[in-house]
């Protein structure tokens, strides 16, 4: 985790319900809790009744140096008050290219990778125009994998 972090990081998870979405929940809060940071996780409740898209909402920042700094986390999820999405390319309703042209048109500027079990060619006449500005990690991915795309994302 990037040791220059100073505000907690918000990161916003969508993906197909049973595709994996709460076990990269998980994973990425047993990799915050490993660097010693403080990290929260919930489900976005209704989401999945009405899309079939589960959407988990993690808030994780580095440890204090005293009681005083340590920060407050919000209790639930401010609408498009994230710093990263990570998306699954192919869900019902809205896939994740059209999914992060709308949140672009909101924060031009937000960070997303997409995860596939499909290879980045099949989905790219559905890329965002400024599909450079994204990372794509294709399943199955290692832990160590997840960590270095959210590293990398984080960092450009």
């Amino acid at each position: 985790m990037p040791s220059e972090v100073t505000r907690p990081i918000k990161i916003a998870i969508a993906a197909l319900g049973g595709q994996g979405g709460g076990v990269l929940e998980d994973w990425l809060v047993a990799v915050a809790e490993l660097h010693g940071w403080i990290v929260q996780a919930t489900s976005i409740a209704g989401v999945a009744q009405r899309t079939g898209t589960t959407v988990y909402y993690l808030e994780m920042s580095p440890a204090p140096r005293t009681p005083a700094e340590r920060p407050v986390l919000a209790l639930m999820a401010v609408p498009g008050d994230v710093d990263l999405v990570v998306s699954d390319v192919v869900m019902p309703e809205m896939d994740g290219p059209t999914l992060a042209k709308e949140l672009r048109t909101r924060n031009p500027n937000l960070k997303i990778i997409f995860v596939s079990g499909y290879a980045e060619d099949a989905f790219e006449k559905n890329l965002p125009d400024d599909h450079g500005k994204f990372h794509f990690l294709p399943k199955p991915f290692t832990l160590k994998q997840l960590v270095a795309a959210v590293k990398e994302t984080m960092a450009a």
